[in-house]
């Protein structure tokens, strides 16, 4: 027997650009004659179907179609909808379209097809039923379609029992990309900070420039005698000019009055010059 009447429906297709992807529901309506159900149901299984439908795609160079699990649940849900309120197409009687089915099976998609037989008696009935109708063929052969689901259920349809066989093509929406993990790239400069200068004891003086400054003025020459000028000395004791610090942890004075016996001027600073060497000498070991 051959089919009555193949209808192709384009429907359900919004188009919305600017960030809206396109939505294309390919549906094909297939109003066949009613055959006699016989051992239908043992007969045809989902998985046959799917095995059939690939090979068909195969014969026609088009890649295999993926067995997707929520589409099969989109498909059984669709079939048993179907059974069990006797109707026999792809807009149920609440206005429910075959997207509805596969929103509740929570597939994600851009494209929809589906394709609908009641009371074949075997899958290669099935297939073969779906491959002599132009409008399930091109469901079965879009290669824009990458994955099916398969659903079967029985029920009545027209006061008969009936078993209900539901494909549903789709082209997954694609996973938007998942974000990368923001990689944060710390840079520590290292803040050098100038030491604070370490104060360092004053440098000593030049042992030769303090003992030139304190002794020079004593080995000044003293004025040759004229005839009128004679140069005398008090008869009294004579004092070193107090000596120079050295700046250290504690100032070290060395002014140590010597008490010398009136002498001549060089010999005097002879004497001093040697004290004053003696107790630098020993309090620097030089």
């Amino acid at each position: 027997m051959q089919e009555s009447r193949i209808t192709r429906l384009a429907a359900y297709a919004p188009a919305v650009f600017g960030g809206v992807v396109l939505l294309a529901v390919l549906v094909a309506v297939a109003t066949a004659p009613q055959l006699s159900p016989g051992a239908f149901p043992a007969a045809v299984v989902s998985g046959s179907v799917f095995s059939l439908t690939n090979q068909e795609r195969a014969q026609e160079g088009v890649p295999a179609l993926i067995r997707n699990v929520k589409l099969d649940r989109a498909a059984q849900l669709k079939a048993e909808d179907m059974a069990s309120k006797a109707y026999y197409a792809h807009v149920s009687p609440e206005g429910l379209t075959p997207m509805h089915f596969v929103d509740r099976a929570g597939y994600s998609y851009i494209m929809v097809g589906e394709n609908l037989v009641v009371n074949r008696e075997s899958a290669e009935d099935v297939v073969s039923a779906f491959m002599g109708s132009s409008g399930h063929r091109t469901n079965i052969l879009r290669s824009e379609f990458t994955e099916i689901g398969v659903g079967v259920a029985e029920g009545t349809y027209k006061g008969r029992s009936a078993v209900f066989v539901v494909q549903i093509f789709a082209a997954p929406r694609p996973e938007a990309p998942k974000p990368l993990p923001t990689k944060v790239v710390s840079i520590e400069e290292k803040i050098i900070l100038p030491k604070k200068p370490v104060p360092l004891p004053a440098p000593l003086p030049a042992l030769a420039e303090e003992v030139e400054k304190v002794v020079a003025p004593l080995l000044t020459p003293a004025p040759p005698a004229t005839s009128t000028a004679t140069s005398t000395m008090p008869n009294e004791s004579f004092t070193l000019a107090p000596a120079f610090s050295i700046s250290a942890a504690k100032p070290i004075e060395l002014s140590v009055p010597v008490q010398v016996q009136p002498t001549s001027l060089r010999d005097r600073a002879k004497q001093s010059l040697r004290a004053w060497v003696q107790q630098l000498q020993a309090r620097f070991a030089f």
